[in-house]
């Protein structure tokens, strides 16, 4: 019964993997907020920094949503290879 339940558990990096996607998900959204704000500063007082740092934070945010979309993509089940399946003949 051990056995199966060892079986089961996913392996160890596994819940590295979890851990930095959850990670890299909050500073996507911490990212984004930052970036609102030093966008409405930038109409504000239309300084040059916040300029700056909206276009930062914005660059952090698809940075990390590109590298969570290459984490979860190894994650999707790949469709089964069937060979001579044609039914012409």
């Amino acid at each position: 019964m051990a056995e199966q339940a060892k079986a089961q558990e996913a392996p160890p990096t596994e819940g590295k993997k979890n851990l930095f996607i959850v990670i890299a998900a909050a500073m996507i959204s911490l990212a984004i907020l930052g970036a609102a704000a030093s966008g409405a500063a930038f109409v504000n007082a239309g300084t040059n920094g916040a300029s700056l740092g909206m276009a930062l934070l914005t660059a952090l945010a698809l940075g990390c949503q590109v590298v969570n979309l290459f984490l979860l993509a190894g994650r999707c089940p790949q469709p089964p290879m069937t060979q001579g399946t044609s039914q012409g003949s």
